[in-house]
């Protein structure tokens, strides 16, 4: 019952942030038109949010107000300007109005950018008085780790790019192509939106370095990494990441770090007289094999030297791997309560049997759904691991019996049973210890935040018109994915929420000024045309290129939604395999009950 209310509070207050902020956004915007065009003595027939058939509405004076089916904007209906018929509507203008000036135009067409620019900094001020926690190495410039590999797609790997240019741990990037960097963010965002290109044609970013007192230049070779592979999305990396804090948050009983006397809030600063920058760089080195490390720590205001040796332990579960002619899977175990199990590895345990991998197959075999519980074999009831082995083992053509996570079940046959076999939990090296990495409370400048997402947007629009960028139209993000952005920091954090309200409210404000007919910017193009050349523009010519850019900008906003809901299904496919790993490695708490070597 409480689970249920949580979800239902929670759904609620997702429903209501996105109405507030996404909506909010576009009526703040629209209420600028409006208060600048009934202050200038306008003629404002309706005030509309969304285009289409209304869903509902109201009069009030002059204006009907109403809220339309399709949320991609808003309009304020302003018939003395250039009326577009076929998406405002006709309406007819009152007699003795006078007609407005070219200075009333640009004011009614600017307001709504302005209105924006003042929403955003009053959100601005609030997260500068309230702060914003963040993970400590975002606000940092020092290179923590370099990946010597990365997995570009389809699990092809290449080499890193910041490791084959030679950055090491430690060092302090200052530039990126020019660029003043101060934290990861500002690295991240130069990386991805770089213009620059190799005589080769290459994607390439300058980078400048200091390391110890020397500075130089760097030429790094981005890899262009898919991130999602439902919607196509891949973006430039260089394979680094940002130096961090070692606090020890949790030591395990009967392990190396607690016979050598680590404890919790301990900060690990070296190993083996060399600095640790990232918990990434430690594991190199304690994985890399079984010597005695010496590891110096801060404690408190203190600092000690200690020794120690990693030991080998399990990182996964044990499996079955099945064998049939046409494909192979893999069945994991799924432990009730794994922290309390004295031995995960004991094959009559009871358990949940997960179906996680299938390699190969035909339409049969795709039908199971990954992760899929197998609960029968030829209608015999399984339980344990050992139980499915043995009757494996003695049957040639088995029946398999599933039932999905939903609930439905589904019976399959993959043909004749080549092998079965129990496959043991890989190992790896550890010293026993959960790492926390601090987070810092930054009170951001407001000003800062506006002109940063200003900087941000503008690089954005240079990456879509520069054929040396590898940004595209598809990957920008529509109304689908604003709303599933506000959806997923409402529920984490709101100030977070509030930072990319700020963003929204800052790129309707740039992408409305821009010259181009039916945003803002045009409105005022045209008008100042219209002043220079001292002739005022046809209304149907005027409402002719309006309709046109009007139908494009639409069709541009289905593109990207497009676009949006295929990541959707990238991001599904992207938490499955996060479970996946969830449920196949072992709690590190019953790794170090089952060690029982530690315990002497």
């Amino acid at each position: 019952m409480v689970n249920t209310f949580g979800s239902l509070w929670a759904g609620l207050w997702s429903c209501i942030c996105i109405v507030v902020f996404f909506g909010g956004s576009i009526v703040i915007h629209e209420l600028g038109h409006y208060l600048a065009a009934k202050k200038r003595g306008f003629y404002i027939p309706r005030f509309s949010i969304g285009f289409g058939p209304k869903i509902f509405s109201w009069k009030r004076n002059e204006t009907e107000f109403r809220l339309s089916l399709l949320p991609f904007g808003g309009y304020v209906a302003l018939p003395q300007l250039a009326e577009i018929k076929e998406i405002e509507g006709e309406f007819k203008i009152p007699d003795g109005l006078p007609m407005p000036t070219y200075m009333d135009k640009i004011i009614v067409a600017s307001m709504g950018v302005i209105f924006n620019l003042i929403f955003a900094f009053v959100l601005a001020l609030i997260v500068w008085v309230v702060g914003c926690k963040v993970p400590s190495s975002f606000m940092t410039n020092v290179v923590g780790y370099v990946h010597e590999e990365i997995q570009i797609k389809n699990g092809q790997k290449v080499g890193g790019p910041a490791h084959r240019a030679g950055i090491m741990p430690g060092d302090e990037v200052l530039s990126v192509d020019g660029n003043r960097v101060k934290t990861f963010s500002d690295i991240m965002n130069y990386v991805v939106l770089g213009t620059n290109r190799s005589p080769d044609d290459r994607p390439l970013s300058v980078i400048k370095v200091r390391r110890a007192s020397d500075i130089f230049d760097v030429n790094v070779y981005p890899e262009l990494v898919v991130k999602n592979e439902a919607s196509g999305d891949f973006m430039r990396t260089i394979g680094l990441e940002m130096a961090q804090k070692l606090i020890v948050q949790e030591v395990f009983k009967h392990t190396p770090a607690e016979k050598a006397g680590l404890q919790s809030g301990d900060v690990i600063l070296k190993i083996d007289n060399c600095d640790v920058f990232s918990i990434s760089q430690l594991n190199d080195v304690v994985c890399s094999g079984n010597e005695v490390h010496s590891i110096t720590v801060q404690s408190g205001s203190d600092s000690k030297s200690l020794t120690l040796r990693p030991v080998s332990v399990p990182l996964t579960k044990p499996c079955v791997r099945l064998q049939f002619d046409n494909c192979s899977m893999e069945i994991y175990p799924d432990y009730i309560n794994a922290n309390s199990v004295t031995n995960l590895f004991d094959d009559e345990m009871v358990c949940k049997l997960l179906e996680w991998k299938q390699l190969g197959g035909n339409n049969v075999h795709g039908a199971v759904e990954v992760g899929s519980s197998i609960i029968s074999v030829n209608s015999k009831k399984i339980a344990t691991m050992a139980d499915l082995i043995f009757i494996l083992k003695n049957t040639q053509s088995p029946q398999l019996k599933f039932v999905s996570r939903k609930g439905s079940s589904l019976e399959v046959n993959y043909g004749d049973i080549k092998s079965v076999e129990l496959v043991p939990p890989e190992k790896v090296n550890s010293i026993g210890v959960f790492f926390s990495e601090g987070t810092t409370l930054v009170h951001y400048n407001p000003m800062l935040q506006i002109f940063d997402n200003i900087k941000n947007i503008l690089m954005t629009i240079k990456c879509l018109i520069s054929r040396k960028s590898d940004v595209s139209l598809k990957n920008l993000m529509g109304p689908p994915g604003i709303i599933k952005t506000l959806n997923m920091f409402a529920l984490n954090d709101f100030r977070l929420l509030l930072l990319f309200v700020i963003m929204l409210n800052v790129n309707l404000a740039i992408l409305n000024i821009l010259p181009i007919p039916v945003l803002d910017g045009g409105q005022i193009l045209m008008t100042i045309a219209e002043k220079l050349i001292g002739k005022k523009m046809s209304g149907n010519i005027a409402a002719m290129i309006q309709f046109v850019f009007m139908i494009l900008f639409m069709l541009l906003i289905v593109y990207v939604s497009f676009f949006d809901i295929r990541r959707f299904f990238g991001d599904h496919t992207d938490g499955v395999e996060i479970e996946k790993r969830g449920k196949l490695l072992l709690p590190a708490q019953s790794i170090w009950k089952n060690m029982p070597q530690l315990k002497k």
